[in-house]
């Protein structure tokens, strides 16, 4: 997110022509697609210019295809890179797709995925019923009150380095569409008004959500306000909660006590297990007396007031305390309360604060308020990082990589991914090596989603990692193996003339156990832009294998020494190697 995909993507592959720009075409799950880019005029990405490249196709899309074109130089921080598809969550690149200064045209291609939030929640809370007349006495009838809340948008942003959220997108995508719905009872449980409202929420924003009721008889009420989130880019919705159980009054009161409950939150918003929690709401217990209210004489005193306070989760009580509380200071000034606790199940986890006057003031007429707050606990760790690694270069995925994260050392599999699991809320800051590439780091920030990280590694003398291993199984099937390359050869001063093929001989022989299936073979001058590879072929035990690749030099290029690239790989292991050659005049 901010809702949903973070990606770093640096400079790429495959030269063709004398142009120079990067065209990365992106295949998208989905066919209806829009982009937008932006120049980044600063490292948190919260300043953006327009974008220096540009879109050979058009900026949008119907067959889920697009291509970006990036110019040959980089721009000071990057670029924005900002994908939108009706329904769906927005996803979102720091793109540093570049040339490197050579002046051929390269291509690349990438995937990325559209998803929906699985289960979207936006919180209801600070309930507040308040008499609009007076509002340090209870609610009468005939007489207007106001019903107010405080509403947490369903989407939340990811801090990822791109602060700034295209105008045009802001309500469309990286909004939440939310209906709150406003339910009176009376004592029989019977409905006597309702009332929805439609609020178009941004992420990690707060709205303060009001009704107006006016009630035309007295007794026992509970009012309940609901949440429930009505966009398109959820795949499920978790309503959000608060009541308030109260008493209407035939009048203002006299010769009573009262205790008006409100303001009911909690902090976190949406926890999770073994996260404590910090719950807060305001009492105001006062003693009318016998002097009708408004008249010369008529007193309210402020009284203690007996607190009951219970936490309900899915495995019973975790919190109860019953306990009496000194005087509000004065007669309409509030006090606000706090109490902790620590969900240790998932689920639906019900606070109740029950407020009532305790004082010798107090005879039969002694109204109590009831506050209600229903809260979503997560389970904690719960989320993954997964990061997919491509080499900037060849384009290839990126295997035996090592990534060090959260104290764990994983290695990308064959598929340049690598996935962390049971991940907490917070920030993590993460490494990659790897003996052919540059070293990269990173942050990656967990909020209430998995996260993918797509990264493109610069080709250089990386560092070699070792991942302690525990071998668990010693059969001879699952024995070690890799492969050797016994020579790799191109003939020293080669007198090459332009417009000939450049032969390399490679050999690779398995000394390993096991046979190495899908082996390829790629060479690649990048500055000329020429790529070629041979395989895939399969490698037995103990058996050598000798291969020859051809590069096709055009008559356009000059003199002068060039390096190659030559990458072997299997299904299961990965090896680079660098030798250069001369062509001739």
């Amino acid at each position: 997110m901010k809702l949903g995909i973070i990606a770093t993507l640096m400079a790429l592959m495959l030269a063709t022509s004398a142009s120079a720009y990067v065209d990365v075409t992106y295949h998208f799950n989905v066919p209806n697609v829009e982009v937008s880019a932006y120049n980044l005029n600063d490292a948190s990405g919260s300043s953006v210019s327009g974008f220096s490249g540009s879109f050979p196709d058009g900026t949008s899309t119907d067959d889920g295809e697009l291509t970006i074109r990036f110019p040959d130089s980089l721009a000071a921080n990057g670029y924005g890179i900002y994908y939108v598809s009706p329904g769906y969550l927005p996803l979102e690149a720091v793109a540093t797709w570049h040339t490197f200064g050579n002046a051929q045209a390269f291509f690349q291609d990438y995937d990325l995925q559209f998803s929906k939030l699985s289960a979207c929640r936006a919180v209801i809370d600070e309930f507040t019923i308040t008499n609009t007349a007076q509002t340090n006495v209870p609610v009468v009838i005939n007489m207007e009150a106001t019903l107010d809340a405080t509403m947490l948008s369903a989407f939340q942003l990811t801090d990822n380095n791109l602060d700034y959220v295209p105008p045009q997108y802001k309500d469309e995508y990286y909004s939440a569409d939310i209906e709150v719905t406003l339910s009176v009872y009376n004592s029989g449980n019977a409905l006597v008004h309702t009332e929805t409202q439609s609020y178009t929420l941004f992420a990690d924003e707060y709205a303060d959500v009001e009704f107006t009721w006016t009630p035309t008889y007295s007794g026992e009420f509970r009012a309940d306000i609901r949440t429930d989130v009505v966009d398109d880019q959820c795949s499920s919705s978790i309503p959000g909660e608060s009541q308030k159980e109260f008493t209407v009054l035939d009048d203002l009161p006299q010769n009573a006590c009262y205790t008006i409950i409100n303001g009911l939150y909690a902090t976190p918003e949406v926890p999770k297990v073994g996260e404590t929690v910090t719950a807060y709401f305001t009492k105001l217990s006062n003693h009318a007396n016998d002097v009708p209210f408004g008249q010369p004489g008529s007193a309210l005193t402020p009284i203690q007031t007996e607190l009951d306070i219970s936490v309900t989760g899915p495995s019973g009580v975790l919190y109860q305390d019953v306990s009496v509380v000194a005087a509000n200071p004065t007669n309409y000034n509030e006090v606000e309360y706090q109490f902790e606790f620590t969900p240790t199940a998932t689920g639906i986890h019900t606070i109740t604060v029950t407020g009532e006057g305790s004082s010798n003031l107090c005879g039969v007429a002694n109204y109590a308020e009831t506050a209600i707050l229903i809260m979503s606990v997560l389970d904690e760790g719960s989320y993954s990082a997964t990061f997919q690694l491509s080499d900037a270069v060849l384009g290839t995925k990126v295997s035996g990589a090592v990534a060090n994260m959260n104290g764990e050392l994983i290695a990308s599999d064959a598929n340049g991914i690598a996935t962390f699991s049971g991940l907490a809320p917070g920030s993590y800051a993460y490494v990659i090596t790897h003996p052919d590439f540059e070293t990269t780091s990173g942050t990656v920030t967990i909020t209430d989603s998995d996260q993918h990280i797509f990264l493109s590694l610069q080709p250089g003398d990386g560092v070699d990692v070792t991942i302690p291993v525990t071998v668990v199984d010693t059969s001879e099937d699952e024995d070690d193996f890799r492969i050797k390359i016994s020579t790799i050869r191109i003939d020293d001063q080669f007198e090459l003339t332009s417009g000939r093929d450049v032969p390399i001989h490679l050999t690779f022989s398995n000394d390993g156990t096991a046979k190495m299936e899908h082996v390829k073979a790629v060479a690649v001058i990048q500055e000329l832009g020429i790529r070629a590879s041979v395989g895939s072929f399969d490698l037995g035990r103990g058996k050598e294998v000798s291969r020859m690749i051809f590069l096709p030099l055009d008559g356009h290029v000059e003199p002068g020494l060039y390096p190659v690239r030559i990458t072997i790989h299997s299904d299961e292991t990965t090896r680079v190697v660098y030798r250069e050659i001369e062509v001739l005049e």
